[in-house]
Formats: structure tokens, C-alpha cells, sequence
């Protein structure tokens, strides 16, 4: 039997030589089997980072795309408890007389709708799409142009 020597430090840090049996060492397969169940793990362990890593910015992505939903609820909530508000403050009167004023604003009867309008702006005469509506037709005259299909061009706010 061939034997190697195995050079060790003991407990008092003197060197010591000690003989191996090379039949107790590893065959070349068995590093080699070693060697690559050990890559296989690190390859595994960095697929789990991966997905992790995916799983967590998908997670992100997802709790991103809630949140901006949950957002846009809000916002929306809002603008509709204003409009509410707005609708449970307006006279009632007023809202009949400004549904009327803007139908025959779109038929093209400008002077009924301008009529109409000077009604609601007795009741509430801060109201700004009153005052833009009957501005907008006092400057037309209150004609309707030829041709007019119930829309214009707004170029300006």
C-alpha cells in the first residue's frame, strides 16, 4: 500500500507529518460529482435570487399599479363628492333653466338660449359657464353661424 504524508499543525503549533491512506481520498469521479453538485446548487441558489428578485419587483409593479388605482378612486371620488356639493347647492331652478338654455344652445336657437341663460344669471350670477356661454353669444349676436352642428372649435380657454 502506498501511503502519503499529511503535514499538520497540532495544538502547540509544531509541525507534525502523518501518514494518509490515499484509498481513503477521493476518487477523481467523486470530486468531479462533487464539484458538480456544488455548481448545481449555486446555479439553483441564483435562480431563487432570480426569482425573487422578479417576484419581488413584480410584487412592486403590482402594489404600484393598486396604489395608482386606489388613486385615481380617489380623485375621482373627489371630483364627484364636488360635484355633489356643487349640484346640492345650486338651486334647483337654476339647474332647469341652464338644461333648457344649453338644448336650445346646441339646436341653434341662440336667442332662446341666451334668454334663458340671463334667467339663471339672475339667480347666480358668479356662475362661470353662464357668463361664458352668454359672452360667447353676445359676441355671435346671438346667430348661430351657418351650418352650425351643435359643437364649436375651442381654440382658447
Amino acid at each position: 500500500t502506498l501511503y502519503t504524508l499529511d503535514i499538520a499543525e497540532d495544538a502547540h503549533n509544531f509541525m507534525l507529518a502523518q501518514e494518509i491512506d490515499p484509498t481513503m481520498l477521493p476518487t477523481n469521479e467523486d470530486v468531479a460529482e462533487r464539484e458538480a453538485d456544488i455548481r448545481r446548487r449555486i446555479v439553483a441558489h441564483r435562480e431563487i435570487e432570480d426569482d425573487t428578485r422578479e417576484a419581488d419587483e413584480e410584487t412592486l409593479e403590482a402594489e404600484a399599479d393598486a396604489l395608482e388605482e386606489v388613486d385615481k378612486e380617489a380623485r375621482m371620488f373627489q371630483r364627484t363628492a364636488a360635484v355633489y356639493e356643487l349640484r346640492r347647492s345650486t338651486p334647483p331652478h337654476f339647474i332647469a333653466l341652464w338644461d333648457e338654455a344649453l338644448i336650445r344652445y346646441f339646436a341653434g336657437q341662440w336667442e332662446e338660449a341666451f334668454s334663458l341663460f340671463a334667467q339663471g344669471r339672475e339667480i347666480l350670477p358668479d356662475d362661470g359657464p353662464t357668463n361664458t356661454l352668454m359672452g360667447y353669444l353676445e359676441r355671435r349676436e346671438c346667430q348661430a353661424p351657418a351650418g352650425w352642428n351643435g359643437v364649436r372649435e375651442l381654440t382658447s380657454k
